[in-house]
């Protein structure tokens, strides 16, 4: 080992430059796919932005797009008055347009039933246990079972049974009291009977119907109290008596050009976002040039033209109806031409804003679709690309700049496999060499030249024990395992890459000498001292990696 002469840890290896090198290749491809990471990070939000906004027009021309047999809920906008306070409305588009006249003539009211005065914890109900059998107007019955005799147990029982019967005691002056039965619901068909009962009932109150009367004998009625549909997508709700009411239900024209302003403006963010995400500015010297995360996504530009390209179809254009393209590509609204058109004309503002709202829904729809929308598309690929590359290991050879050297597979194999258990395990020495070839091919570069010095100083105190035993063919296997081992560490070392690479490329030069006159002379001793100069070696790469390590890590947590 005449003429190698290396400071540090008793190795010749300078360990500070090392570490410092390490850092630097260590640092390189992380800062890379950081960059790139954030780039992608950038792109995945401006794609989760545009797609919100294609939604958002989805949802927008949506209402306004016509189906089989509407118009669409936009165009169904009304608005409902009523003449009396005693008379509601509520409208649900797409909503019929008319107007009536009527007099409320009854309220809708449930059937009840009282019980004569009774003292305090007097028995109500008879049996042993109590027992209360209810049968309703439609022939259904129901049995209740208090845990008690006295009203205030058999209220209890009964609101809680659910039965549709809700019950309460009602306070007598005197200090007695009567168990009052009432049906949950309103109407004429909500009478019951009940059995039962030690005491009789005094009082009874039969259930109705409201009711409205439209003169010349026509009438309607609800037990509930609410008349659906007198006019088509209108409620109309009674809660007093009342004559002459008068309910007007008339479309409701702004509403409507409210639905198509905010479809205008739903494609115009769409257009705008993407407009953002994909420009690029050129510095006032003709360089520098600003990109953006989504420049040159050929994709979203396709988006934006489809945008745009729906403002016709076959010729027939919505300017008409006051929506046009400016020449920056966005969508203009003209209301007081939409609102005379559709005074003038509903059902052809209906067909041109209609047949623009249903090809910027298929746009949009199409675009943001959960399963092959181009927006979640464009999301999920750059997160796929991202992961890509992550965790994937440089080789030693690239520690030492030079990463066009790889190792051989069978050196990436015989890191943890020598030639003898190849054939010794069988089937779970192949399950074993894949997980070992995982952790390879996962592993960092600082980590797996340990991995390569680790094995090598196993196979030298391997060698020694078989050479010491007389087993040569043992001695033999594991000696040139390692002589492999170093053989590639000095075929992946740029000598010139910093001032310590020619001495370590003597020191592996001449330990594949010494190993090759251990193994011929099966010389145990001579393999012992190997051992004892790649040892120095081997501590000084697991010091350098641990320093890498703990340096990444402090980075990410910053």
């Amino acid at each position: 080992m005449a003429g190698v002469s290396l400071p540090g840890l008793g190795s010749g290896l300078d360990t500070a430059r090392i570490v410092r090198q390490l850092m630097q290749i260590e640092a390189r491809p992380q800062h890379l796919l950081q960059q790139k990471v954030a780039g992608t990070q950038q792109s995945i939000k401006a794609l989760q932005g545009i797609n919100s906004k294609v939604a958002a027009l989805s949802a927008a021309a949506g209402k306004l797009t016509p189906g089989e047999d509407t118009a669409g809920a936009g165009w169904g906008a009304v608005s409902a008055t009523s003449s009396s306070d005693a008379v509601s409305t509520a409208s649900t588009p797409p909503a019929g347009t008319g107007s009536l006249r009527f007099s409320v003539t009854s309220l809708a009211d449930a059937f009840f039933v009282a019980t004569a005065a009774v003292a305090n914890q007097e028995p109500v109900v008879a049996g042993n246990p109590p027992t209360l059998q209810f049968t309703m107007a439609d022939g259904s019955t129901a049995t209740v079972s208090p845990i008690g005799h006295d009203v205030a147990s058999v209220v209890a029982a009964i609101n809680k049974a659910n039965i549709g019967v809700s019950a309460a005691s009602i306070p007598q002056s005197d200090g007695s009291s009567r168990l009052q039965l009432s049906s949950k619901q309103t109407g004429a068909d909500t009478s019951f009977t009940v059995t039962g009962l030690t005491v009789g009932t005094e009082i009874e109150h039969p259930g109705s119907d409201a009711v409205i009367d439209f003169g010349s004998g026509l009438t309607a009625s609800s037990a509930s109290g609410t008349f659906h549909d007198l006019v088509p997508g209108t409620d109309i709700t009674v809660s007093g008596l009342a004559e002459n009411v008068t309910v007007s239900v008339v479309r409701d024209d702004a509403a409507v050009t409210e639905n198509v302003r905010a479809m205008i403006d739903a494609a115009n963010a769409a257009l705008n976002d993407i407009s953002a995400q994909t420009k690029s500015t050129v510095g006032s010297n003709g360089s520098n040039t600003k990109t953006s995360p989504l420049t040159g996504d050929s994709t979203v530009r396709e988006l934006a033209s489809a945008i745009t390209g729906a403002i016709s179809s076959s010729g027939v254009s919505p300017a008409e109806a006051g929506v046009s393209v400016d020449r920056d590509g966005r969508f203009t609204f003209d209301e007081v031409k939409f609102t005379e058109l559709l005074a003038a004309d509903p059902a052809k503002a209906q067909e041109l804003i209609g047949g623009l709202a249903g090809r910027l829904t298929e746009v949009a729809e199409a675009a943001s679709d959960t399963s092959d929308g181009t927006a979640p598309q464009g999301i999920a690929v750059p997160v796929h690309r991202a992961g890509r590359g992550h965790g994937q290991a440089q080789h030693p050879g690239e520690l030492a700049g030079r990463p066009d050297r790889q190792p051989s597979a069978d050196v990436d194999h015989q890191l943890t496999h020598p030639r003898t258990d190849r054939t010794m395990y069988g089937p779970a020495a192949t399950g074993r060499a894949s997980f070992v070839a995982n952790q390879v091919a996962t592993a960092s570069p600082a980590t797996l030249l340990t991995m390569l010095y680790d094995r090598l100083v196993l196979d030298l105190h391997r060698a020694e024990a078989a050479q010491r035993q007389g087993d040569r063919q043992g001695g033999h296997t594991h000696l040139t395992h390692a002589q492999d081992i170093v053989s590639e560490l000095l075929a992946s070392l740029n000598v010139g890459s910093w001032d310590g690479g020619p001495a370590l490329a003597s020191l592996y030069s001449f330990l594949l000498t010494e190993m090759i006159g251990a193994n011929m002379a099966c010389d145990a001793d001579r393999t012992a001292t190997i051992r004892s100069l790649v040892e120095p070696l081997q501590e000084a790469w697991h010091a350098a990696a641990m320093q890498v390590a703990g340096a990444a890590s402090a980075s990410t947590v910053a």
